[in-house]
């Protein structure tokens, strides 16, 4: 079935947003033919406020798919709102869909919620509103300002860089700012093999950066090839919990855990093996206390980037979730929520994300493939920013000032990654309404969207009425 709510009237040959939902009954397909008066005035008289009718004998059943396509809000051939502060908007369109029953002018705003509306020009600088010189300069003074300004004028000065979506998503995509921190000793990626062989010593323990042997990290020239991870290597970033505040494995769990995993791992990749495998631990990536001041810049630095390693698109990200009884749950700590939530953004790749406390080693524990697929966690939506803030804020810090820190982080990677889609692929994950509505929050900053594939999912109403309001606020 599918359903096309024209914004405006048909002959104003505005663009039409087009919902098509697999699996819904006839209280969506009886308006699939209606004008665009119709739908701008029948559809809230039979639908709920969302577009949805939430009661009656035409209620929706959960929904088992919803592929969603948006077009502009436009007219043909204008060019949409830059929303930039300054820029001024051509023209506000007319929105007429079942969110409202009479046409409104739409209000475009920014993804942090600001209303994006035509800067007020100023006055010109050195002048008074009426145009009249401000004071009085004497005649020398005027003499050498017009000779500093020909000479100005007379050289080609080049505009300042601007920042492009591109060259923010370049962050993530490749591996520049990797290359950045290695050879600048901010962080250091330890071996896969040093681990392993490391984590065979009886009574051994992850020693902090600073005692680790030179041998164990990676040198950022064995690694890359020029801005690229080397063909067959992998990098690896450890998502774990500390279990004191003196060393993160003081039994050595952890340890002899990721080096059993490296080992079975190792056989999911062709030509992979754990000499080829580069880990980012934070207990021996990063300098640990007490620091040097040159060391404790370079920590500083290292916990600016601290978005990078979960939220690049090369990298793999493993959970170490399991905890003692007592502790504090990994699911309800801060840094493991924020590095949970870096992995969503980028981890459309089947096995990018997994939880190693779902494998029992030992004898028979699974290789390859089948300790990938045993581990293989299921994919969470992306969380917009402001909702990670909010799981954030009842969590404690050792560092205060690292929540903060973590939410500039993750803003900088969500905005600069979302904001490069133009199509979402979330067919068959098993989400239902929470997931949905988690989904709803983060689709604004999805501004180059133009397709949301939920097929065989279990969405049920409350969660199509969310993603109904959601989508028409991506701009696309």
């Amino acid at each position: 079935s599918s359903m096309e709510l024209r914004q405006g009237e048909g002959s104003s040959g505005l663009h039409p947003l087009t919902i098509e939902l697999h699996g819904s009954q006839s209280s969506i397909v009886r308006h699939r033919h209606a004008s665009a008066a119709q739908v701008g005035s029948g559809l809230t008289s039979t639908l709920g406020p969302s577009g949805f009718d939430l009661g009656g004998p035409g209620r929706m059943s959960p929904m088992a798919a919803m592929t969603t396509t948006m077009q502009g809000l436009y007219k043909a051939g204008e060019t949409p709102p830059r929303g930039s502060r300054g820029h001024q908007q051509r023209s506000r369109p007319v929105l007429s869909s079942s969110m409202a029953s009479n046409a409104t002018p739409a209000r475009f705003r920014s993804a942090s919620g600001l209303l994006l509306s035509k800067s007020a020009s100023s006055p010109a600088l050195g002048r008074n509103p009426a145009g009249s010189p401000v004071g009085f300069r004497r005649k020398a003074s005027l003499e050498a300002s017009q000779g500093l300004k020909t000479a100005l004028q007379s050289e080609e000065v080049p505009a300042p860089p601007v920042q492009t979506q591109a060259d923010l998503k370049l962050r993530y995509t490749d591996g520049a700012a990797i290359r950045d921190l290695l050879q600048d000793g901010s962080v250091a990626l330890v071996k896969g093999s040093w681990l392993v062989q490391h984590s065979q010593v009886e009574g051994a323990l992850i020693p902090r950066r600073q005692d680790m042997p030179p041998e164990a990290f990676w040198d950022a020239e064995e690694l890359m090839v020029a801005n690229n991870v080397r063909r067959g290597y992998e990098i690896v970033a450890i998502s774990h919990c500390w279990m004191s505040p003196e060393h993160p494995d003081p039994q050595g769990d952890q340890l002899r855990t990721l080096g059993q995993f490296i080992e079975a791992w190792s056989d999911s990749l062709p030509g992979l093996l754990p000499s080829r495998v580069a880990l980012f631990f934070d207990w021996c990536s990063l300098h640990q206390e007490p620091r040097s001041r040159e060391e404790e810049d370079l920590f500083k630095r290292a916990v600016e980037s601290s978005e990078l390693w979960f939220a690049h698109k090369v990298t793999y990200v493993w959970q170490l979730t399991k905890v003692r009884n007592e502790m504090t749950p990994y699911h309800s700590r801060g840094w493991p929520i924020f590095e949970e939530a870096c992995s969503a953004i980028w981890a459309w790749v089947p096995a990018q994300l997994l939880d190693l406390a779902m494998v029992q080693f030992g004898a028979h524990c699974p290789r390859g493939q089948e300790a990938t697929r045993t581990c293989a966690t299921k994919r969470r939506p992306p969380l917009a920013p402001h909702a990670l803030a909010k799981a954030l804020a009842g969590c404690q810090f050792s560092r205060p000032a690292d929540l903060e820190v973590l939410l500039a982080c993750y803003e900088m990677a969500f905005r600069a990654v979302t904001g490069s889609f133009e199509r979402l692929d979330f067919r068959g994950l098993g989400w239902g309404d929470a997931e949905a509505s988690v989904l709803s929050e983060s689709l604004p900053y999805f501004f180059r969207l133009k397709e949301l594939d939920l097929f065989n999912n279990e969405i049920g109403d409350f969660g199509a009425a969310a993603l109904a309001e959601a989508v028409p606020k991506c701009r696309s």
